[in-house]
């Protein structure tokens, strides 16, 4: 009998709390009355009992007022516990309802899936790659100062010579610190042979600008670049580590660097390094403040620019120094060099340079995964309008059972949230596991990759945009609101009315738009690389090969040691089975070295006003050519030939200098114009050493040996050795390398062997990339504009079953509504295509610098990607049309 008055108390506190209160007031008013009537029976009076059931009783008040908190506290606790297990119960239903719609639970989470993972793959690559500043205090301060010389070629720039580096140094107010380098491999011995490690040549105030910090020792000074100061080096902590073991001692060892001894003088800090080289060693050049000025830029610069001081003003100050150089160095700077060649200076920030082409193609991926991202929310937004649409009938139903508009609105926001929500986390795994792919590929076109994982920025920009799409979504259920009387009635024509309608085909049009833009931007990029890929680099692919070497200096000084090594290591090469030839260079075809120097023609004199023309001069060992499978027309001098003065030249050259005519026998000259000249004796097939973009290379193949009076550059010391090759793996080159290396001389190392199939390719592969990513993108966006359109047509037909009854009822032939069906998805088509050549014409101008032999509005591009989209789009619209064509008028209305 107890059971039904205790549920009814609980119902009166859950409905009236006030309720509780009175109770609990009741309740000890009873306990209070119970005590005095138990001292009565004792012998009290009325008003010693009252007293003492007080007395006893204590506080009542603060009893009552502790009372009523616990009891609000218990009835709060209830009330959240009881909520969350509405939401909880919710939660659960909804799992049930999508898994019995599995169609539309897996196109919305693998919409969602790809485009959020497209999404944390840019942002990673973006937030490592342009967005991370430099790992240098106050990097926002660090520059780079150059010299345009637009009068050779339009956008080169040189570096700082050192007479410039000097007076820049000394007079710059701008700057508070400049500091030049250069970049080198060397040989470092060991117990266990000699490795080959990348040098940074350094001015002392380069450590500085980047205030750089030692672990042991010291940082080299402005002492250590003085000529004939004690050769010294700083290890890279990474190297150092490696290297040696974490030796605490090492400052003060001798370590031997390219034969020369060094001391180790000090260890930086772990995590500085060059900000463009991987540098493990640290050694200081050699600078002569008082050496006769040389028109020579070699070395790269790092600034800092002064407080309160922009990089416009830094440069307008050096720019007004630099028209001071042909009255300061006259030997060097004459006037019509400075004229011919628009001799200025620049100022750019470093990090624009640490970054350098990669800028562009960034931004191109993140625009092409934000556009697929558009489609994707657009898409699945129309998927969450037809399911809610769908579900009126049933919502209704709900709400007339006494369902309250906030638990029908959770009921389909839900959805949004465990959707969006599993996506997120799936996208970021899949983000993940790309960016691991990458990185363990280690493919050297993709180095600057260089994040494993999804990076926190990359991370929190998914989360963020997977909420915004929840909100979204979910807010599309607040947008149909839920009229019982009005919803029962409609029954299966819900969902039909114009402006409905409407903002479904907006989106379609929209994701029609963005995919024509996309499927422009991926042709016009496809179409450069399949252009360069038809492009004849001018070497052989077949069985060349590429690998570094590195002499050092102190044993290989002149120019017959280094020609020596290099002849006897060709006859040790060659004389082994599957070695077809063997040559050397210090300036391999598209390896990034495509300096210049001035060359002199002989009987070409120049006019006062003109200078000579700057073109390659790489120095070649016989058997480049034949290494590399270059047609020479005449000859190629021999190892018996050297230093005869003979050198070949690029077709190139020879057509802009001789015109029509034989170059054989020609004079040219590298250092003046006067005698005695190097002969022509043979025109090398054109060669496109800058890049497969760029226009053939105008060059002069120098030997190894100069002629006296006519002095070359150095000797031929980091070089690279070209091989060609019959039937030989790159293990077993390997191998038979490092032997025949090793018994001429132990201290040099070889490394970086690579085919020169994978450095023509390397050379591509920023395009290529592109184009697959952006390819990638526009297929995807395709794809998801022909669901869109398929989704909606499925839905407008399901939705006017009743209309198309009619209308066959009365006498409209299938064909009628087979051509209704298809016109109203070709309108919708064509007003997206529309927007979509108008967008294409907007944005690819931005790909005009990675486009080749393309125009950014090539007319059979444009055509082309219109239809296609057109084609599948047609093709998307079919089986609706044909479902429509198909109603049979009695059972549409008697379904209706």
């Amino acid at each position: 009998m107890g059971w039904i008055p205790d549920r009814y108390q609980e119902l009166r506190r859950l409905l009236r709390p006030e309720s509780a209160e009175e109770e609990i007031d009741e309740e000890m008013a009873q306990h209070f009355e119970l005590l005095v009537e138990r001292l009565l029976r004792s012998g009290m009076s009325p008003l010693e009992a009252r007293a003492e059931a007080s007395r006893r009783f204590g506080d009542l008040d603060a009893y009552r007022s502790e009372t009523r908190a616990i009891a609000r506290k218990a009835r709060i606790r209830t009330a959240r516990r009881e909520r969350l297990q509405t939401w909880l119960g919710d939660l659960w239903i909804t799992v049930r309802s999508l898994g019995r719609r599995p169609g539309f639970s897996v196109a919305v989470l693998a919409t969602l899936v790809l485009s959020l993972a497209g999404t944390a793959v840019t942002f990673t690559l973006i937030d490592t790659v342009l967005l991370r500043p430099l790992p240098y205090s106050a990097p926002d301060e660090l520059v780079v100062v150059r010299h345009p010389v637009p009068g050779l070629e339009e956008g080169q720039e040189w570096n700082l010579s050192a007479a410039g580096y000097f007076f820049f140094q000394q007079n710059a107010r701008s700057l508070q610190g400049l500091g030049i380098w250069s970049g080198t491999h060397v040989s470092v011995a060991g117990d266990e042979g000699a490795e080959r490690a990348i040098a940074a040549l350094v001015s002392g105030s380069l450590l500085r600008v980047l205030e750089a910090r030692p672990a042991l020792g010291r940082l080299l000074d402005d002492s250590d670049n003085r000529p004939g100061a004690p050769l010294t080096v700083v290890l890279d902590h990474g190297f150092w580590r490696q290297r040696y073991g974490s030796d605490p001692d090492i400052v003060g060892r001798v370590v031997t660097v390219n034969s020369a001894e060094r001391e180790v003088v000090g260890v930086l800090e772990p995590g500085f390094g060059h900000p463009i080289l991987d540098a493990q060693l640290w050694m200081p050049l050699e600078l002569d403040p008082t050496a006769r000025p040389v028109n020579s830029h070699i070395f790269q610069s790092i600034g800092r620019l002064a407080p309160g001081t922009d990089r416009q003003t830094a440069e307008r100050e050096l720019a007004g120094f630099t028209t001071q150089l042909p009255e300061l160095f006259p030997e060097a700077y004459s006037e019509g060099f400075m004229d011919q060649y628009r001799f200025g200076l620049a100022v750019h920030r470093l990090q624009d340079d640490v970054v350098g082409s990669l800028e562009l193609l960034l931004w191109i991926l993140v625009a092409a995964a934000l556009l697929v991202l558009v489609v994707a929310t657009s898409n699945v937004a129309g998927l969450f309008l037809v399911r809610a649409e769908a579900r009126r009938h049933e919502m209704a139903i709900r709400s007339s059972l006494g369902a309250s508009v906030g638990r029908l609105t959770w009921h389909g926001a839900s959805e949004a949230v465990l959707l969006v929500t599993g996506s997120a986390v799936v996208a970021l795994a899949l983000a993940s596991a790309v960016l691991r792919v990458l990185d363990a590929a280690e493919l050297e076109s993709l180095e600057w990759i260089t994040s494993p994982s999804v990076s926190p920025g990359a991370a929190l920009a998914v989360v963020v945009t997977a909420a915004l799409v929840a909100a979204g979504l979910g807010s599309l259920t607040r947008a149909l609101p839920v009229s019982p009387v009005q919803s029962l009635r409609e029954g299966g024509t819900a969902g039909t009315t114009p402006r409905r309608r409407s903002v479904r085909e907006l989106m379609i049009v929209g994701q029609i738009t963005v995919a024509l833009v996309l499927v422009t931007g991926a042709g016009l990029l496809l179409r450069s690389a399949i252009n360069l890929g038809r492009v004849d680099s001018g070497l052989d692919t077949d069985g060349s090969w590429m690998a570094s070497v590195a002499l050092p200096p102190v044993r290989y000084g002149g120019y017959e040691e280094a020609g020596r090594f290099f002849q006897q290591l060709s006859e040790r090469m060659e004389a082994l089975p599957g070695i077809r030839s063997v040559g050397a260079t210090n300036a391999p075809p598209l390896s990034g070295q495509d300096g210049c120097a001035l060359i002199f023609v002989e009987g070409r004199p120049l006019a006062s006003d003109e200078r000579p023309p700057c073109v390659a001069t790489p120095m070649v060992a016989p058997g480049y050519f034949d290494a590399l499978g270059i047609p020479v027309r005449g000859r190629a001098p021999g190892w018996s030939e050297i230093d005869a003065g003979e050198v070949v030249v690029s077709r190139a050259f020879a057509d802009r200098f001789w015109p029509g005519e034989d170059p054989i026998g020609r004079g040219v000259k590298g250092n003046g114009d006067e005698p005695p000249f190097y002969r022509v004796v043979g025109v090398a097939a054109d060669v496109r050493a800058d890049g497969l973009d760029r226009p053939p290379e105008e060059a002069v193949y120098f030997p190894l040996m100069p002629i006296e009076g006519a002095p070359l550059w150095s000797p031929l010391r980091s070089a690279t050795l070209t091989i060609s090759t019959e039937g030989t793996s790159q293990e077993n080159l390997a191998a038979m390398l490092r032997r025949e290396i090793s018994a001429l001389d132990p201290e040099v190392p070889v490394s970086d062997l690579r085919s020169v199939a994978a450095v023509v390719s390397r050379s591509t592969a920023r395009r290529s990339f592109a184009a697959t990513l952006v390819g990638t993108a526009a297929a995807l966006a395709v794809l998801l504009a022909a669901l869109g359109i398929y989704g909606l047509l499925a839905y407008l037909v399901g939705n006017r079953r009743a209309e198309i009854g009619v209308r066959m009822a009365l006498g409209a032939d299938p064909a009628d509504v087979l051509r209704m069906i298809v016109l109203r998805s070709l309108l919708l088509t064509v007003f997206g295509l529309v927007a979509g050549l108008v967008g294409s014409v907007l944005l690819s101008r931005s790909l005009e610098s990675m486009l080749f032999e393309v125009s950014p509005l090539d007319p059979a591009t444009m055509a082309l990607a219109t239809a296609l989209i057109l084609a599948i789009v047609l093709l998307a619209s079919v089986a609706p049309a044909r479902r429509a064509a198909a109603v049979n008028p009695v059972q549409a209305l008697r379904t209706e």
